[in-house]
C-alpha cells in the first residue's frame, strides 16, 4: 500500500502506555492522503485535516486484509477509539501532564535491551542488592508475544467451546488506515451500498469464521464517527450505490440502511463459510427487513430502569430477536439496578450484559442470579417455540403487557411486566420493595401464579394465562447439553370451561433441514371431565416422530398451588383434580413456602 510522502513513521516508543487514551497526532504528523494512496475498488471516507470533516474517498481492500485476515506478526491493539482518530493536529489539553514515570520506564527498557537480557544489579534500598533479569520485557513486565496470534485465538475459542460458551466476535465498519503500530490512525469505511463492496466484505467474513467464530457482533455501524457534531458521517458524503438502491447519493439518503447492509454482508459471509449453519449476527443499527439477517439491541443505553422499560416495546417493531444492554459501561443511577437487573435479564428473551471490572468484585446475590439462570434454561423450549411462531406468523416473542388486553388503558403505563406469549413475568423496579411487596396489575382474565419451587425475593413473579399450555425442560448448564430425549414438562392453566391448549416446536437447533420437513410441531390439549384432566397430543406437524421421553404435567390451581403427574410423551396422561379442601391446603402450603423463601 502506498503511503503519503510527508507522513511520519511512529514507533512504539512514541507512546506513553498509561496515556494512550489521550494520544493525538503530533504537529508534524500528516493526515493527508493522495489519490495514489488508495485503490479504486471500494468507496470509503478518510480524514480531511483542513475541514475537520470526513470526505468521500476510495479504499483498496488491502487496507483491511491485515486487520481481518493476517494478524500474525502484528501486535494489534483494541481500544475505545480504534475506529477513528482526532482529525485535528492538536496538543494534549492543559492540566493533563505526561506521566513523569514514562521516561524512566523507557530508560529502563532501553538499558535492559542494551544488556541483552542479562542479569543486572539494581539498588533495592537501604543498601540491599537485588538481581533483576529483563529479557526485552514490556513496560508492564510481560514478555512480548512469541507465537502467532492465530494460535492465541484458536486456544481461546477452544477453551470457550469446551465449557459450552459461544464465541461472538465484534467487527466494526471503521477500519484503521495504517498497517503499522500507529494508534489510532485515520479510518476508512466500506460503502455497503455497492454490491461489490458487500461481496468483498462477505468474503473477508468467510475467512474470518475459520478462527472458530460462532457469531459476529456488528457495532458502531450507524456508522458512528467520533469528532463529528452529528456523531456520524457528514450528510454530504457521497455513496456510489447500486442502481437498484438509488445510485450515487449523499449519506443523508443512505444513512438509515447503512447498518442493515453491513449486517446483510456479514450474514452472507457467514453463510459462505458454512452453508449448513445458521448465522448469528448482532447489529446495533438496522432498518426495515434487518430481522432477516441479524438480531438487534438498543445500543449504548444507560443502566437505568427507565431505559430498560423503553426496551420492552421493541418486540412490536417487527424485529423479534431484539433486546437491550442490561448492565453496560454507563454509571448506574439506581442502587439496586445491578442486583435486580441481573435477575430480571435471564427472564427476557435476549439481553446483552457488559460489566465493568470493578463490578465483578461486588456481591451479586449469588443465589438469586443462579436461580434466574436456571429458570432461563428451563424456559428454552418455550422461548424457542415463540421464535418459531414469530418466524411463521410474525407474532412478537416478547411484548408489553398491554398487548394481552388492548382495551385496558391502565396497562399502557405498566412497565414492570412483559409477556413471553401467554407467560407474564412481573418484576419490581423499586429500590426498597421486592416483587412480592408491590401490587401486581394484570390484564383482564384469569392469570395463574406459579414457580419452580424456587421463590426468592429477587426473582420475578410468573403468571400463566388461563386456557394456555407452555413447555419447559431441565435446567442445563448450556444448550449444548440438551437432548431430544430429555424429560419434558408442561404447565397447564385451564380456562373457565376446563380446557387449555399449547404448542411445542422442535428441530435440530441449527442448520436448514427443517425446510425439508425435519421438524416437529406438537399441539397439546387438556380437558377436564368428571374431575379428571386428560392431557394429550391432538396433532403434530413435520416429518419427525415424537421423541421417546417422559412427560410431566403440572395443572395450575391458582395462588401458586398445583398438582402433577408423570407419563410418556405422546400418550394420554390423566390427573384427578383435588377437592376444594385439598386445593385450600395446597394453597396454604404454597404460601408458607413463599413466606420462608422470602426471608433470604
Amino acid at each position: 500500500m502506498a503511503s503519503s510522502s510527508n507522513a511520519k513513521d511512529l514507533n512504539a516508543e512514541d507512546f506513553d502506555e498509561e496515556d494512550d487514551d489521550d494520544y493525538v497526532p503530533s504537529s508534524d504528523e500528516s493526515t493527508e492522503f493522495s489519490d495514489d494512496d488508495f485503490g479504486s475498488d471500494m468507496s470509503g471516507v478518510s480524514v480531511d485535516p483542513d475541514e475537520n470533516e470526513y470526505i468521500p474517498s476510495t479504499m483498496d481492500k488491502t487496507l483491511v486484509d491485515p486487520f481481518l485476515n493476517d494478524l500474525e506478526g502484528h501486535n494489534t491493539r483494541r481500544c475505545k477509539n480504534e475506529n477513528i482518530v482526532p482529525p485535528m493536529k492538536e496538543k494534549k489539553p492543559p492540566g493533563r501532564p505526561k506521566n513523569p514515570n514514562s521516561e524512566e520506564r523507557r530508560k529502563r527498557k532501553k538499558a535492559s535491551e542494551t544488556s541483552g537480557g542479562k542479569a543486572t544489579e539494581t539498588s533495592g534500598g537501604k543498601g540491599k542488592k537485588t538481581s533483576e533479569t529483563r529479557q526485552n520485557v514490556g513496560e508492564q513486565g510481560v514478555p512480548p508475544m512469541q507465537f502467532p496470534e492465530s494460535q492465541v485465538r484458536q486456544s481461546l475459542v477452544d477453551d470457550l467451546h469446551s465449557t459450552g460458551f459461544k464465541a461472538i466476535w465484534m467487527l466494526d465498519p471503521g477500519i484503521k488506515h495504517e498497517k503499522g503500530k500507529v494508534w489510532p490512525g485515520p479510518c476508512v469505511f466500506p460503502d455497503f451500498t455497492q454490491e461489490k463492496a458487500r461481496s468483498w466484505w462477505a468474503n473477508l467474513v468467510k475467512d474470518f469464521i475459520s478462527n472458530g467464530v460462532d457469531g459476529i457482533w456488528n457495532d458502531m455501524n450507524e456508522p458512528a464517527v467520533f469528532k463529528s457534531i452529528t456523531k456520524t458521517m457528514p450528510e454530504s458524503n457521497i455513496h456510489r450505490g447500486d442502481t437498484e438502491l438509488g445510485g450515487h447519493q449523499n449519506h443523508l439518503h443512505y444513512h438509515n440502511v447503512y447498518g442493515m447492509l453491513m449486517a446483510r454482508s456479514t450474514y452472507e459471509g457467514m453463510k459462505l463459510a458454512n452453508p449448513n449453519k445458521r448465522p448469528f449476527v448482532l447489529t446495533r443499527a438496522g432498518f426495515i427487513g434487518s430481522q432477516r439477517y441479524a438480531a438487534a439491541w438498543t445500543g449504548d443505553n444507560h443502566s437505568t430502569w427507565e431505559h430498560l422499560h423503553m426496551s420492552i416495546s421493541m418486540g412490536l417493531s417487527g424485529q423479534p430477536l431484539s433486546g437491550q444492554i442490561l448492565v453496560d459501561l454507563q454509571e448506574m443511577q439506581h442502587p439496586n439496578y445491578l442486583e435486580d437487573g441481573l435477575v430480571w435479564g435471564p427472564c427476557f428473551h435476549f439481553v446483552v450484559g457488559i460489566l465493568k471490572r470493578e463490578l465483578l468484585t461486588m456481591s451479586l446475590g449469588y443465589l438469586g442470579k443462579r436461580l434466574a439462570l436456571k429458570r432461563r434454561y428451563r424456559f428454552i423450549p418455550h422461548i424457542y417455540t415463540l421464535f418459531y411462531l414469530a418466524h411463521t406468523r410474525g407474532s412478537p416473542v416478547a411484548s408489553p403487557t398491554f398487548l394481552a388486553d388492548l382495551k385496558d388503558p391502565q396497562l399502557r403505563r405498566n412497565e414492570n411486566s412483559f409477556l413471553l406469549g401467554p407467560l407474564l413475568a412481573y418484576c419490581s423496579t423499586m429500590s426498597d420493595l421486592g416483587v412480592h411487596e408491590i401490587q401486581h396489575t394484570l390484564p383482564n382474565g384469569t392469570w395463574m401464579s406459579f414457580d419452580f419451587k424456587d421463590s426468592h425475593p429477587d426473582l420475578p413473579a410468573l403468571y400463566l394465562r388461563d386456557g394456555s399450555i407452555i413447555p419447559f425442560g431441565p435446567a442445563h448448564q448450556h444448550v449444548g447439553e440438551a437432548n431430544l430425549n430429555d424429560d419434558m414438562s408442561l404447565f397447564v392453566a385451564l380456562d373457565e370451561n376446563g380446557k387449555a391448549e399449547g404448542v411445542l416446536y422442535e428441530d435440530d437447533g441449527d442448520g436448514y433441514e427443517y425446510t425439508n420437513g425435519a421438524q416437529l410441531l406438537t399441539t397439546y390439549i387438556a380437558e377436564v371431565k368428571s374431575s379428571v384432566v386428560t392431557v394429550r397430543v391432538s396433532k403434530t406437524k413435520g416429518l419427525w416422530t415424537g421423541p421417546n421421553r417422559r412427560l410431566q404435567v403440572h395443572i395450575l390451581l391458582g395462588e401458586g398451588a398445583m398438582v402433577d403427574a408423570w407419563g410418556t410423551d405422546g400418550k394420554d396422561i390423566q390427573i384427578t383434580m383435588p377437592s376444594e379442601n385439598e386445593v385450600l391446603d395446597l394453597i396454604s402450603e404454597y404460601k408458607q413456602h413463599i413466606r420462608e423463601s422470602m426471608c433470604w
